[in-house]
């Protein structure tokens, strides 16, 4: 019984050593590449899926037209520009209520640390979607007028139907 064990592990590391070492497993991925929301993605996945790339295309696409300030024709852009009232049909947009609702959500659970309403102050310091300089000089009516239009307590979003939603600004 002690020699077939020992005979087996004998073949067991002969035909183990007998491998080729600097044999490699190759797996292929399929890459995805493309721009959305100002800046590049990167896909990588195994396997095959037809049509992956015009699908993730779509649904990107889809969600600049709806969050992405990089392009003045989205339903988030059209709000920023609105004085102070913007209605759409859901129709239209099936991200934006959904990640409003969440956002303010967040934001009153972090106790305004999260707040989607700071960009006024990102694009006046030079960090935003507008290109400008960072100021070099600070005003306190700058200051204030910043923060006038600051704090999620200043948009509230609203159905007015089934077809509707309706985006309210206050200063």
């Amino acid at each position: 019984m002690k020699n077939l064990v020992l005979s087996a592990i004998v073949l067991f590391i002969f035909i183990i050593s007998c491998k080729d070492k600097n044999q490699e497993v190759v797996v292929s991925y399929d890459v995805l590449t493309g721009k959305a929301m100002g800046t590049t993605y990167t896909i990588k996945y195994k396997g095959k899926i037809d049509g992956a790339g015009k699908q993730v295309d779509s649904l990107l696409a889809d969600f600049n037209r709806s969050l992405s300030t990089y392009d003045p024709s989205s339903t988030i852009s059209r709000i920023n520009q609105s004085a102070d009232k913007y209605c759409y049909a859901i129709s239209d947009d099936r991200f934006f209520e959904y990640s409003l609702t969440k956002a303010i959500d967040l934001s009153k659970k972090s106790g305004g640390a999260f707040d989607p309403t700071v960009m006024p102050a990102v694009n006046y310091f030079g960090f935003g979607y507008e290109k400008k300089a960072k100021p070099e000089t600070l005003s306190a009516h700058t200051i204030d007028s910043l923060k006038s239009l600051i704090g999620i307590d200043k948009i509230k979003i609203y159905r007015n139907t089934k077809e509707t939603v309706f985006v309210l600004k206050k200063e």
